[in-house]
C-alpha cells in the first residue's frame, strides 16, 4: 500500500505540473497563431527561470517514481535450472536454452547461458549472463544479462554451475521496475538546472549619441 500511495502522489504533482503548462501553452497558441514547438520554445524564451524549474521538479518527480519501483516493487528470485526448464518472474517467463564453456585464450575461460525471455507467450529477446574465468589470476567476473525497458530492468546472475556433478545451472534474477524512471528524471533534473540558471539573452537596442 505504501508503494501505491506513494505512486499516487507523484502521479498527482506530475498532473498539476502538466495542468498548468498545458494552459500557459494553449493560452498563447490561442492568441499568437504559433505552433505547438514555436510556441514551446517561445514560452522557454520569455521565462526561462519558471520552465526551467518545471523541469526540475518534472526531473525530481520521475526520480522519485524509480525509487519508488526499486524501494517497493522490486522482484528478486533465485532459480536452479536444467536446459529446458523455465521460470517466471513478475510478467515475464525465462526458459535456459543454453549453456556452455568456451576457452578463450590460455587465461580466460568464459561460461555463458542463453535465455529466452517472453511475455504472454510471446518471445521478447535472448539474454547472455556470463562467468569471465581469469585462470592465471584465480579470479572470475560475474557479467549479467539484461533486458531493458522504460517499465524496468530484468538482470539475469549466471551463479553456479558444475557440469562435472550437476547438470544443472543456478541463476539469481532481479526485476527492477521503474528504474529507468529514475536517470530520465535525473537527465530532466539537470536540464531544468541548465535552463533555470542560464537564461535565454535579451536584446538591448542602444541608442547612440549623435
Amino acid at each position: 500500500m505504501g508503494g501505491i500511495f506513494a505512486l499516487w502522489i507523484c502521479a498527482l504533482v506530475l498532473s498539476v505540473l502538466a495542468f498548468d503548462f498545458c494552459i500557459t501553452f494553449k493560452a498563447r497558441q490561442r492568441n499568437t497563431g504559433e505552433g505547438a514547438l514555436t510556441a514551446a520554445v517561445n514560452l522557454l524564451k520569455k521565462n526561462s527561470r519558471r520552465y526551467g524549474g518545471y523541469l526540475v521538479h518534472l526531473g525530481v518527480m520521475l526520480m522519485a517514481v524509480g525509487v519508488v519501483g526499486i524501494e517497493f516493487f522490486q522482484l528478486t528470485t533465485q532459480q536452479t535450472l536444467n536446459v529446458g526448464d523455465d521460470f517466471s518472474i513478475g510478467n515475464y517467463s525465462l526458459t535456459l536454452q543454453s549453456i556452455q564453456t568456451t576457452k578463450e585464450s590460455a587465461t580466460l575461460q568464459i561460461t555463458s547461458a542463453a535465455l529466452m525471455v517472453s511475455q504472454q507467450g510471446s518471445p521478447l529477446t535472448e539474454v547472455q549472463p556470463r562467468i569471465d574465468g581469469y585462470l592465471k589470476a584465480g579470479q572470475s567476473v560475474t557479467v549479467p544479462g539484461l533486458y531493458s525497458t522504460l517499465a524496468g530492468d530484468l538482470y539475469v546472475m549466471l551463479t553456479d554451475w558444475q557440469p562435472d556433478n550437476n547438470p544443472a545451472v543456478t541463476f539469481k534474477v532481479f526485476y527492477n521496475p521503474l528504474i529507468n524512471w529514475f536517470w530520465l528524471g535525473a537527465i530532466l533534473l539537470a536540464l531544468g538546472g541548465l535552463v533555470a540558471f542560464q537564461p535565454f539573452k535579451k536584446t538591448v537596442k542602444v541608442r547612440q549619441n549623435e
